[in-house]
């Protein structure tokens, strides 16, 4: 059994993985959708039957974009928890993703933490200045409800 800091940990990490990283899995899934849907039937000769498959075409289609479920249940997690985020936090979210690989693969911490303070100065009409360790403990707690939210729609276990 692996020890619970450890899961957390990693369920944490797949959390802030599709969190970052939601536009593009969305593009490549909605790429793979439309591929699916689009694919015509191999011709009657070239069909061999396999035992244990689905054989007509639509059934095929439709299995593949079955197994595409999770991505999909992951993609609408991470809409309703952008959607749910007080504004800060979902504009920290998109500045996350702008920036989401920076020095040496790292996010380049100062940069979106002056670009918050820009950006939330201009909305409340005054100066207001966001530090790297409230960029840091913002995007911690946005982690800790995408897990909790995945948990409990069974996404991570």
């Amino acid at each position: 059994m692996k020890p619970l800091d450890k899961e957390i940990a990693q369920d944490r990490r797949v959390v802030a993985e599709w969190l970052l990283w939601y536009e593009e899995r969305k593009q490549e899934y909605e790429e793979l959708r439309e591929e699916i849907l689009e694919s015509s039937p191999a011709p009657l000769h070239d069909r061999v039957p396999v035992k244990g498959k689905i054989s007509d075409i639509t059934g095929q289609k439709g299995s593949m974009l079955g197994d595409k479920g999770k991505i999909e249940e992951w993609l609408n997690l991470c809409e309703e928890i952008e959607k749910r985020l007080p504004w800060k936090m979902q504009i920290l979210l998109r500045l996350k993703r702008k920036y989401k690989v920076g020095v040496k693969g790292r996010p380049v911490r100062w940069l979106i933490a002056l670009e918050l303070s820009e950006v939330v100065s201009r909305e409340l009409g005054k100066d207001w200045c966001i530090g790297m360790d409230s960029v840091d403990k913002w995007w911690q707690r946005v982690v800790t409800y995408g897990v909790i939210l995945a948990a409990k729609r069974g996404l991570v276990k």
